[in-house]
Protein backbone atom coordinates (compact mmCIF):
# COMPACT_ATOMS: atom_id res chain seq x y z
CA UNK A 1 0.00 0.00 0.00
CA UNK A 2 1.18 3.54 -0.89
CA UNK A 3 0.20 6.79 0.56
CA UNK A 4 -0.21 9.94 -2.13
CA UNK A 5 -1.30 13.69 -1.43
CA UNK A 6 -3.40 15.83 -3.41
CA UNK A 7 -1.56 19.14 -3.95
CA UNK A 8 -4.10 20.14 -0.87
CA UNK A 9 -2.05 18.23 1.42
CA UNK A 10 1.45 20.02 0.27
CA UNK A 11 0.32 22.82 2.34
CA UNK A 12 2.53 22.28 5.46
CA UNK A 13 3.73 24.66 8.29
CA UNK A 14 7.36 25.58 7.54
CA UNK A 15 8.10 25.00 11.03
CA UNK A 16 7.28 21.66 11.58
CA UNK A 17 6.78 20.15 8.16
CA UNK A 18 3.68 18.88 8.85
CA UNK A 19 0.52 19.30 7.00
CA UNK A 20 -1.54 22.46 7.48
CA UNK A 21 -5.55 21.68 8.31
CA UNK A 22 -8.07 23.20 5.95
CA UNK A 23 -8.37 27.03 6.36
CA UNK A 24 -11.46 27.18 8.62
CA UNK A 25 -13.36 30.16 10.09
CA UNK A 26 -16.53 30.26 12.14
CA UNK A 27 -19.31 29.00 10.58
CA UNK A 28 -19.60 27.15 6.76
CA UNK A 29 -16.14 26.15 5.14
CA UNK A 30 -15.46 24.65 1.96
CA UNK A 31 -12.44 22.48 0.93
CA UNK A 32 -11.48 21.65 -3.30
CA UNK A 33 -8.79 19.28 -3.35
CA UNK A 34 -7.21 17.54 -6.79
CA UNK A 35 -5.03 14.65 -7.54
CA UNK A 36 -4.30 13.37 -10.36
CA UNK A 37 -4.13 9.61 -11.23
CA UNK A 38 -0.38 8.12 -11.98
CA UNK A 39 0.45 4.94 -13.85
CA UNK A 40 1.64 3.20 -10.07
CA UNK A 41 -1.94 3.86 -8.13
CA UNK A 42 -2.85 0.56 -7.22
CA UNK A 43 -5.43 -1.59 -5.21
CA UNK A 44 -4.92 -0.46 -1.42
CA UNK A 45 -3.19 2.74 -1.83
CA UNK A 46 -4.62 5.87 -0.26
CA UNK A 47 -4.94 9.41 -1.26
CA UNK A 48 -4.98 11.70 1.16
CA UNK A 49 -6.72 14.80 -0.13
CA UNK A 50 -6.51 17.46 2.44
CA UNK A 51 -6.37 18.13 6.62
CA UNK A 52 -10.09 18.69 8.33
CA UNK A 53 -9.24 20.44 11.31
CA UNK A 54 -10.43 19.22 15.11
CA UNK A 55 -14.14 20.72 15.69
CA UNK A 56 -15.26 20.40 12.07
CA UNK A 57 -18.16 18.74 11.34
CA UNK A 58 -18.54 16.97 7.64
CA UNK A 59 -22.54 18.23 6.30
CA UNK A 60 -21.83 17.36 2.19
CA UNK A 61 -19.68 15.82 0.28
CA UNK A 62 -18.75 15.28 -3.77
CA UNK A 63 -15.96 13.13 -5.08
CA UNK A 64 -15.38 13.25 -9.05
CA UNK A 65 -13.18 11.75 -11.38
CA UNK A 66 -12.62 13.66 -14.78
CA UNK A 67 -12.83 10.28 -16.65
CA UNK A 68 -12.07 6.19 -15.94
CA UNK A 69 -9.75 5.79 -13.24
CA UNK A 70 -8.71 2.55 -14.94
CA UNK A 71 -10.47 -1.05 -15.12
CA UNK A 72 -12.77 -1.60 -12.07
CA UNK A 73 -12.33 1.52 -10.83
CA UNK A 74 -13.39 1.23 -7.38
CA UNK A 75 -12.59 3.60 -5.14
CA UNK A 76 -13.85 4.82 -1.52
CA UNK A 77 -13.88 8.16 0.72
CA UNK A 78 -13.34 8.17 4.25
CA UNK A 79 -10.42 9.22 6.82
CA UNK A 80 -8.34 7.44 9.16
CA UNK A 81 -10.69 5.99 11.42
CA UNK A 82 -12.94 4.62 8.13
CA UNK A 83 -11.87 4.07 4.81
CA UNK A 84 -15.19 4.52 3.64
CA UNK A 85 -17.01 6.49 6.00
CA UNK A 86 -18.19 8.71 3.67
CA UNK A 87 -18.54 6.68 0.26
CA UNK A 88 -18.12 2.74 0.28
CA UNK A 89 -17.14 0.79 -2.73
CA UNK A 90 -18.32 2.95 -5.45
CA UNK A 91 -17.82 1.55 -8.80
CA UNK A 92 -18.88 4.84 -10.75
CA UNK A 93 -15.13 5.48 -11.06
CA UNK A 94 -14.68 3.05 -13.88
CA UNK A 95 -16.99 4.34 -15.82
CA UNK A 96 -16.49 5.88 -19.23
CA UNK A 97 -16.43 9.97 -18.89
CA UNK A 98 -16.90 11.72 -15.52
CA UNK A 99 -18.14 10.08 -12.25
CA UNK A 100 -19.83 11.86 -9.48
CA UNK A 101 -20.88 10.66 -6.17
CA UNK A 102 -21.49 12.15 -3.46
CA UNK A 103 -23.02 11.79 0.50
CA UNK A 104 -25.59 13.77 1.76
CA UNK A 105 -25.91 11.97 5.23
CA UNK A 106 -27.52 8.69 3.54
CA UNK A 107 -24.90 6.59 4.58
CA UNK A 108 -24.70 4.79 8.16
CA UNK A 109 -26.10 8.08 10.31
CA UNK A 110 -23.95 6.48 13.47
CA UNK A 111 -20.60 6.95 11.73
CA UNK A 112 -20.94 9.23 8.74
CA UNK A 113 -23.33 12.05 9.13
CA UNK A 114 -22.80 14.82 11.06
CA UNK A 115 -19.62 13.63 11.81
CA UNK A 116 -17.43 15.87 14.15
CA UNK A 117 -13.90 15.47 14.40
CA UNK A 118 -11.92 16.05 18.10
CA UNK A 119 -8.36 16.35 16.22
CA UNK A 120 -6.95 17.14 12.80
CA UNK A 121 -7.57 14.00 10.83
CA UNK A 122 -7.40 13.48 6.79
CA UNK A 123 -10.33 12.94 4.23
CA UNK A 124 -8.54 10.36 2.02
CA UNK A 125 -9.71 8.42 -1.05
CA UNK A 126 -8.93 4.43 -0.76
CA UNK A 127 -7.99 2.44 -4.49
CA UNK A 128 -10.82 -0.77 -3.32
CA UNK A 129 -9.73 -2.30 -6.21
CA UNK A 130 -8.05 -1.06 -9.48
CA UNK A 131 -6.48 -2.38 -12.59
CA UNK A 132 -4.48 -0.49 -15.43
CA UNK A 133 -4.71 2.78 -14.21
CA UNK A 134 -6.21 5.72 -16.01
CA UNK A 135 -2.99 7.89 -16.09
CA UNK A 136 -4.40 11.37 -15.93
CA UNK A 137 -7.56 11.10 -14.65
CA UNK A 138 -8.17 14.14 -12.42
CA UNK A 139 -9.87 13.17 -8.98
CA UNK A 140 -11.49 15.83 -7.05
CA UNK A 141 -12.78 16.01 -3.71
CA UNK A 142 -15.36 19.25 -2.37
CA UNK A 143 -16.34 19.15 1.43
CA UNK A 144 -18.31 21.74 3.28
CA UNK A 145 -18.11 21.25 6.74
CA UNK A 146 -18.90 23.61 9.61
CA UNK A 147 -16.90 24.86 12.85
CA UNK A 148 -18.18 25.74 15.88
CA UNK A 149 -17.23 27.84 18.74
Amino acid sequence: MTTWYSTKMYDTQATTGKPVPAKTELGVNAVHATFTVSSNLATGDIIQMFRIPAGATIIHLVANASASVGTTGQLEVGDSGDDNRYIAGATGWAASGAAALAYRGAGNPTTAFAKTYTADDYIAIKALSIATPATGAVLTLDVIFTMNP
